[in-house]
């Protein structure tokens, strides 16, 4: 389990999570399609 918090996969998650909190799910759509 710690293993995973250190994996870059789920650092994007949180990381992603993190922006659709502080944005909104507008901007999760366009970082989306910029990926």
């Amino acid at each position: 389990i710690i293993e995973d918090l250190y994996s870059p996969r789920t650092a994007a998650m949180d990381f992603v999570s993190e922006l659709v909190r502080k944005r909104g799910k507008d901007n999760l759509e366009k970082f989306l399609l910029f990926i």
